[in-house]
């Protein structure tokens, strides 16, 4: 059990996982989502992973600044991240991404069990 915001949390979700699908750029490419537990850490976490087309160094350092967006020609409008990233940190809770440009990104959300 974790303590939070029910529709705070599903829109961090909806979030990851809407990046992670607008990243694809081959239908052969996919898109993995986990759950789980780190007793230890008295922690829990939810992992998106895409095979879709990275983040570069430099726009990695910049994607939870408010407005920062590479699809602007998209529509988008650099506020997913820096929502997303918000939303955790007020759970008490770590939004760890990596990314490889041209191989994929990970997204970590990282929560505490009962708002330890």
């Amino acid at each position: 059990m974790i303590k939070g915001n029910p529709q705070q949390l599903e829109q961090v979700v909806i979030n990851l996982i809407t990046n992670a699908c607008q990243s694809l750029n081959d239908k052969n490419k996919t898109i993995s989502i986990d759950l789980g537990m780190n007793y230890g850490k008295n922690s829990t976490y939810i992992l998106v992973q895409d095979e879709g087309i990275g983040i570069d160094n430099y726009n990695l350092k910049n994607i939870f600044n408010p407005f920062f967006t590479t699809k602007r020609d998209s529509g988008g409008t650099g506020l997913g991240l820096y929502v997303t990233y918000n939303i955790v940190k007020s759970h008490n809770g770590e939004l760890n991404i990596r990314s490889i440009k041209d191989i994929g990104t990970s997204c970590e959300v990282i929560l505490p069990i009962n708002g330890a």
